[in-house]
């Protein structure tokens, strides 16, 4: 197996390459479902997105921040990607780098995730073939402009393709390449340019997602989060709506179905146990710079066919965390019921968490097109 790489040579500040100031994709804060909607559009795949709620002034949230180099992982057939138990993306304790790559044995293109975080004993590393990665824009476009230039200096980006990837990657004696052996049925050896990341804002799949650092980071610090003096924001994301058919298999969404019609347009125990983590963890992960509480969750659910609109909600987290006894109750019911499956837990929890939802954006969000 691979031995752990220096955290220099792997994960060097280029790894977002973006600084603080850098201007981030913004709409208008009451155009979040089309946003949502529109996003998912992009993509031919059905896949979770996620996008934050910020304000340009102390007093009121008024905008979106739209992830732009979004990665998503699937066609796999029946069998899907999981992101929530791939820890090795380190969204909190660790970081990223994504490479161009090539599978020796088949020449495949894709990509390498490699992920470091000091708890790990060797680096996590991830090879996604180009046939079950979820783009909304040839692969090449996610190489920062100046790296495109560097590799290849005579063409336009238009004129790049697939092949000359490859190409690059088997062929190039002069650039510095890595190579890491994968232990399946047979060994898999993959070699990647490490000197050249990739743009990743989110990595994601048809139900689970990672925010990249770069994103989060660029989306709420103080200078480009003035709502409350930084200290508060919110987010909205993608549910995927269900097929009578998969209703008639699944046991488990019949029983959902009949504690709340509407169940898949609120938050999931799954989102909830998320929130939990992510106001622990953010003022942790930013040493400091970032210091912002989720004052809502947005849901917003598409038809996973045509991916229009089939509802939304927002959870008021604020106001049930002004309520201990409630919120102490949420986080019990939304642990457990990520953990296993209790009909009676699940009832509860989405009892509670229809008591505090809401169709509409809360009242210090600006809801104007």
């Amino acid at each position: 197996m691979a031995k752990k790489i220096n955290k220099e040579s792997t994960l060097s500040s280029n790894i977002y390459r973006r600084s603080s100031s850098q201007e981030c994709k913004v709409f208008p804060s009451g155009m979040v479902e089309q946003v949502l909607v529109q996003l998912a559009k992009h993509f031919s795949y059905p896949i979770e997105l996620q996008v934050y709620l910020t304000g340009s002034s102390k007093n009121r949230i008024n905008q979106v921040v739209v992830p732009e180099f979004i990665i998503g992982l699937g066609n796999r057939g029946e069998e899907e990607y999981s992101l929530k138990d791939m820890d090795y993306l380190g969204e909190f304790d660790g970081e990223t780098k994504t490479m161009l790559a090539v599978l020796q044995e088949t020449n495949e293109l894709g990509i390498q995730v490699v992920a470091y975080a000091e708890k790990f004993n060797r680096d996590k590393n991830l090879f996604v073939p180009l046939s079950e990665l979820v783009l909304d824009r040839p692969l090449v476009n996610y190489l920062p402009e100046d790296s495109i230039q560097e590799l290849f200096p005579e063409k336009d980006v238009s004129e790049i393709t697939n092949d000359h990837l490859s190409n690059l990657i088997l062929t190039s004696n002069s650039l510095r390449k890595c190579t890491h052996s994968y232990f399946k049925k047979t060994i898999e050896t993959v070699t990647f340019l490490i000197d050249y990341p990739l743009y990743v804002d989110l990595f994601t799949t048809l139900g689970s997602l990672k925010v990249m650092k770069g994103y989060l980071l660029n989306s709420l610090i103080p200078v480009n989060n003035k709502f409350m003096g930084g200290k508060s924001h919110g987010m909205a994301h993608i549910h995927y709506g269900y097929s009578e058919e998969q209703y008639e298999k699944s046991t488990f969404l019949q029983e959902c179905h009949k504690i709340d019609e509407h169940f898949n347009e609120l938050i999931s125990p799954g989102d909830a146990v998320g929130l939990i983590s992510r106001n622990h963890y953010l003022k942790l992960l930013s040493k400091g710079l970032v210091d912002s509480y989720e004052w809502f969750i947005g849901v917003t659910t598409l038809d996973p066919v045509n991916k229009d609109l089939i509802g939304s909600t927002y959870f008021h987290t604020a106001e049930i965390y002004m309520n201990k006894k409630d919120a102490e109750e949420f986080e019990r019911l939304a642990i457990m019921s990520s953990q296993i499956t209790d009909y009676s837990w699940m009832r509860d929890y989405y009892q509670i968490v229809r008591q505090y939802s809401s169709s509409k954006l809360p009242d210090y969000v600006d809801s104007i097109i």
